[in-house]
């Protein structure tokens, strides 16, 4: 099936209904051009408060995070059905008494699709999420008018583990909303080609821009192909809407010539369970 995918690279406003505005006007250009899935980066809505984790400050963002009735993903469910095309939303999820780093997926008649919760959870200098999160424990592949998607968000990149079971599940493509700075973007392309090409599916990169001192989101989102290659370029450092255009017969095409999965020992993997 051939389809358009859109990454839309953007900053935060200055509250999350002021970004969750200027995120719709990037909805409406992705759906202009055609495009049947689109998605935003990681925790686009907000600012990377992430930085600190001083009692007040996770007091102060515990308030904001909301669940799956709110008014951030009410309103982009009504704009997925307004423009007719499927959602990735990334949010800060409440769910009972625990949050998450999370993303919603949204069909194009406004429906939840489901939910997926970050699994691999960094707690850095700039990036202190084990602070704040609970860690997700599924890996679920999305079933979508267009393919079976995937979401593997920020670090979760940089575990195989991931992409390999969201393959053998069967997806298509994976999205990998992120908020990365720093000179990085050499490391994240390495992994996720290999991942891409590794696993035969196509993986859309889709990062933050802007600053939010003393870091710069750098954006650069690229998509990769099933064979490991860049389709067209990485995308720039200012907001934009990235239109990729994209086959997913070409998922079946890379496997069947790449059997990686097919040979493998399973009988082999036990030990990666034990360290």
């Amino acid at each position: 099936m051939r389809i358009k995918i859109c990454g839309v690279q953007m900053s935060p406003s200055a509250d999350i209904h002021s970004s969750a505005l200027k995120a719709i006007d990037f909805l409406a250009m992705a759906a202009k051009n055609k495009a049947g899935i689109v998605c935003f980066p990681e925790l686009f809505l907000m600012n990377w408060f992430l930085q600190n984790n001083s009692p007040d400050n996770m007091d102060a963002h515990y308030k904001t995070a909301e669940d799956l009735n709110g008014k951030t993903i009410s309103l982009f469910r009504e704009q997925a059905k307004r423009f007719n095309i499927v959602t990735i939303v990334p949010f800060f999820e409440k769910l009972e008494n625990k949050y998450y780093n999370s993303s919603a997926v949204i069909d194009e008649e406004g429906g939840i699709v489901g939910v997926y919760r970050k699994i691999h959870l960094p707690e850095l200098e700039y990036y202190k999420e084990k602070s704040y999160f609970s860690s997700g424990d599924e890996i679920p592949v999305f079933k979508t008018k267009y393919g079976n998607i995937g979401i593997q968000m920020g670090w979760d990149n940089f575990y195989p583990e991931s992409s390999r079971i969201l393959a053998l599940k069967g997806a298509d493509i994976i999205f990998a909303p992120t908020a990365s700075a720093f000179n990085t973007n050499g490391k994240w392309f390495l992994s996720i080609s290999a991942s891409a090409f590794l696993n035969g599916l196509y993986i859309l990169r889709v990062n933050r821009v802007g600053r939010d001192k003393p870091l710069d989101f750098y954006g650069k989102s690229f998509c990769v192909s099933p064979d490991g290659s860049i389709i067209n370029d990485f995308a720039g450092i200012n907001e934009c809407a990235v239109i990729y255009n994209i086959d997913t017969d070409e998922v079946k095409s890379a496997r069947k010539n790449w059997p990686f999965m097919e040979n493998r020992n399973k009988m082999a993997y036990k030990d990666i369970i034990n360290y």
